[in-house]
């Protein structure tokens, strides 16, 4: 398998752990809070990006100017990012937020360009343009059943995309910087930053892990453990490791697939045909990922 196409592998596996866990996500930050649930997630895995480097003395010496990257891509990502990610989750569903990271490609798009000399053009933009065209349909369907659309959920939900935006170009960045140094030293990183980032938070805006962990039911506990692990363990294994071998633009446009997988979901949970929508996003989404497969 070409490196790219690995990439986009690993980018599409990453999508569909962060869909499913997205769906507990929502759910967990209404029962407790988007703060909980985001500190909560960022806690269990640096516990096991800790174990794992332990286990496998994955850690390398890293510059200065590398670890200062790696721990403002981890307040942005996955501190400030993710609390505007969560909230717009509990206001509008995962689906429909997840439906803004199709702007994503045309962010990335233009700052690797700039930063990293990375083309946006020829059979890339014609695959992220079959990713926004399934965007498109999705978001019809969406927009069709509500009538409407709730701003502050959307504002929250597209500040969500530009800071999860700047951690990525950060983290790529420090993996041009060190090339020997896997995903797991730098998700170990950002996550510890995060963790610092929303202890200072937590003095502004109280969170009690504790309480919070109390109101949940043992089921919610264990769903809650789960969806850590693979919406945020496994998920920033899978993508930072895409991140660090393919292209930022064509990776950030299967990011797409995430309302699609998510909906998917929810249909075999409800026990529902799927609507012709999802069926026609699908066939686009296919179209899209074989053009920058094959190409």
């Amino acid at each position: 398998m070409m490196p790219s196409q690995l990439a986009y592998a690993l980018a599409l596996a990453s999508s569909s752990c962060f869909a499913g866990a997205s769906l507990i996500f929502t759910e967990i930050s209404r029962r407790v809070s988007p703060l909980w649930m985001n500190a909560f997630k960022a806690l269990v895995a640096w516990v096991l990006f800790a174990g794992t480097i332990l286990v496998f003395n994955l850690w390398v010496q890293l510059p200065s100017k590398v670890v200062w990257a790696l721990l403002a891509s981890g307040v942005l990502g996955l501190g400030i990012g993710d609390i505007f990610l969560l909230n717009a989750y509990a206001r509008m569903g995962a689906a429909r937020t997840l439906i803004l990271y199709g702007f994503q490609p045309f962010f990335l798009g233009i700052a690797s360009y700039f930063i990293f000399g990375q083309d946006f053009g020829g059979y890339r933009l014609l695959a992220i343009i079959f990713f926004v065209g399934c965007l498109f349909t999705f978001s019809l369907e969406k927009f069709r059943e509500a009538g409407h659309w709730e701003l502050p959920g959307l504002a929250a939900a597209l500040t969500g995309v530009l800071f999860d935006n700047a951690g990525v170009i950060l983290s790529r960045w420090a993996f041009d910087q060190v090339p020997e140094m896997t995903a797991f030293q730098a998700n170990f990183v950002r996550c510890s930053s995060a963790l610092v980032f929303f202890f200072i938070f937590s003095r502004f805006y109280a969170v009690n892990l504790a309480a919070g962990w109390r109101k949940l039911t043992p089921g919610g506990k264990r769903l809650a453990v789960i969806s850590a692990c693979l919406g945020t363990y496994l998920s920033l294994f899978l993508y930072l490791t895409a991140i660090k071998i393919g292209h930022l633009a064509s990776l950030s446009a299967l990011g797409v697939t995430g309302p699609i997988i998510t909906s998917a979901m929810e249909c075999a949970y409800d026990r529902k045909r799927p609507s012709k929508y999802l069926i026609t996003s699908l066939g686009l989404f296919a179209v899209g990922f074989a053009i920058l497969v094959l190409f």
